[in-house]
């Protein structure tokens, strides 16, 4: 371990002296702050901290939906926050997408507009028959909200894809799919194109205002910064332990490759909790299943559970592809972060110190835009 002031004059005049803004976090949040300060400081210094090898949290280890939120999911959010909230959530999602297509680019990304189902299952027929009952007050919402006209229809296709035990299911013409890992290269090469310097393997362990300076402790040394940006989402806690914010872990599977499959989209189940696609064209991605024990998965452990597993693997084995023999060749974790609210929290700590978290696990959907609005609200304080 070298510390900082073990680092040469090349070392430390380069990265660490001078720093005019010190974004913690390389996920989508953090980079898309740091491409968007430069924008408009085309002369700054711009350092980017990151704990890990590779970004700890959930850009890199989500499921690649490019999606802004399923009609059971969206209902219950009316439900619990009503209309005018949601409304500003779906645009923040919306939005985000957008942004997000602009600055990656479609083809950097893989993106797909392959749509998305919401399905139910056959115990579930008195919940679907309310949510199609619904559906033409939701496509008004939706227009009014972010302009998508005929945004939901009922659909019979995932029967035809093979699947058991459904009664019916809802499809979203507007929703797709993009490789997670070519995103956050893409990303972070603007980044590096841009004249943004990254460090991996630095850990802000604590952090304060000092005068015209913010000073962020690591494992490696302090760092000081004219003004420090917090963009760690659900690994936040540690350092703003008074915002409404947790961790949530989401576990993921990646099956072996299964013949003749038929999945062609993306998939919602359980107003979202859980969720699948297929990959490489023959394997099935498949996460979720936190409302299987929130109190077990609001955890910063990135380590793959046999409880949780056991229950993505039930809708494997009785809905996605029974009587089929498969392995599971990839399982890992991210870590959300969430609250009492699902709307993101932008806001400042002190004068030199500001922060953007709690995604509420649609951080690909708005993470460009939460990057984009903490920039905006950091240069208009200057």
């Amino acid at each position: 371990m070298l510390f900082y002031d073990k680092l040469s004059y090349w070392e430390k005049v380069t990265y660490l002296q001078d720093v005019d803004y010190l974004v913690l976090g390389s996920g989508i949040v953090g980079l898309s702050t740091a491409i968007a300060l430069r924008a408009t400081q085309k002369q700054a210094k711009i350092l980017v901290l990151e704990r890990g090898y590779l970004p700890s949290g959930a850009s890199t280890k989500n499921a690649g939906f490019a999606c802004f939120g399923s009609p059971s999911e969206l209902l219950s959010d009316i439900e619990l926050m009503g209309e005018e909230k949601t409304c500003e959530l779906l645009r923040l999602r919306w939005n985000g997408l957008k942004k997000l297509r602009e600055s990656v680019g479609d083809e950097n990304m893989d993106y797909q507009a392959c749509g998305s189902y919401d399905l139910f299952r056959k115990s579930e027929r008195s919940h679907y028959d309310y949510v199609v009952t619904s559906l033409p007050q939701l496509n008004v919402f939706i227009e009014k909200s972010i302009g998508l006209k005929n945004c939901f229809e009922t659909s019979t296709e995932p029967f035809k894809q093979g699947m058991k035990d459904l009664c019916g299911s809802i499809y979203n013409q507007f929703e797709g799919s993009i490789d997670t890992g070519k995103m956050m290269h893409r990303l972070f090469q603007r980044a590096i194109e841009l004249g943004i310097h990254v460090l991996f393997g630095v850990e802000v362990n604590q952090f304060e205002s000092l005068n015209d300076k913010a000073l962020a402790h690591t494992n490696f040394g302090t760092i000081q910064a004219k003004q420090m940006l917090i963009c760690t989402n659900g690994l936040s806690k540690k350092l703003l332990p008074l915002l409404d914010l947790k961790p949530a872990r989401a576990q993921v599977l990646v099956t072996s490759p299964i013949q003749n499959l038929k999945l062609n989209s993306t998939y919602h189940y359980d107003s979202g909790y859980f969720y699948f696609r297929v990959v490489e064209g023959n394997r099935i991605l498949i996460g979720g299943a936190r409302n299987q024990d929130f109190e077990g998965e609001t955890t910063e452990d990135l380590h793959t559970t046999s409880f949780i597993k056991d229950h993505i693997e039930r809708l494997l084995r009785e809905v996605l592809v029974p009587n089929t023999d498969y392995s599971i060749d990839y399982e890992w974790a991210g870590i959300m972060g969430i609250g009492v609210e699902k709307m993101p929290i932008i806001g400042s700590h002190s004068s030199r110190i500001h922060y953007a978290v709690r995604m509420g696990g649609m951080g690909v959907a708005m993470g460009s835009e939460i990057g984009f609005r903490l920039a905006d609200m950091v240069n208009s304080k200057k």
